[in-house]
């Protein structure tokens, strides 16, 4: 069959009622074009694009085969354009847990052992008391106290991950704190 003959609607409903995927297909590789072009124009990166126009069009499988679309180009258009939108928020959330991780994880961050200037400590002090309450405890304790993981979440009645988790955030939290603080 000829599907370069039959218009966007009836290629639509042929998907919709046969679950003919060769229509569906056909109608894909008519709004390729387009597609790309809202990707790269959002995503800024061919090679983004190219691969976000491939999983557009295992997205399209699955929306419009219950979907009642009146005009399809506008509709597709929009579901594109969501799409790329999408994957820029992931890429940022992505983007911002690794930073986070990288101040974890990182050498310069100030903890309640560090050697350092009297001042230096003070401000640590005032720190640690504006974190919250599980962190300044699971802090304080893992630090000053020399308490582990395992005895920290004891004494605070919590599981190993919170712990961690308290430990690993009050930490980011009183580098924060620090360097707004730095006279």
């Amino acid at each position: 069959m000829d599907f370069s003959q039959l218009d966007d609607m009836t290629l639509i409903r042929r998907y919709q009622k046969d679950n003919d995927v060769e229509a569906l297909s056909h109608l894909f590789i008519r709004y390729k074009t387009m597609v790309y072009g809202v990707c790269l124009k959002y995503l800024k990166n061919s090679s983004e694009a190219e691969d976000a126009t491939m999983e557009l069009y295992q997205v399209l499988l699955r929306r419009i085969k219950n979907k009642n679309i009146d005009q399809f180009r506008t509709w597709f258009y929009v579901l594109v354009k969501n799409h790329c939108f999408e994957e820029l928020r992931s890429h940022s959330r992505k983007r911002e847990k690794q930073e986070n991780a990288d101040i974890v994880y990182s050498q310069n961050i100030y903890h309640p052992n560090s050697k350092g200037k009297e001042d230096e400590l003070i401000r640590m002090h005032a720190c640690l008391e504006k974190l919250k309450v599980d962190q300044r405890e699971s802090v304080r304790l893992f630090y000053l106290e020399q308490k582990t993981y395992e005895e920290v979440g004891k004494l605070l009645n919590l599981e190993w991950k919170k712990v961690r988790s308290h430990i690993q955030n009050g930490r980011r939290n009183l580098k924060i704190c620090m360097d707004k603080n730095v006279n």
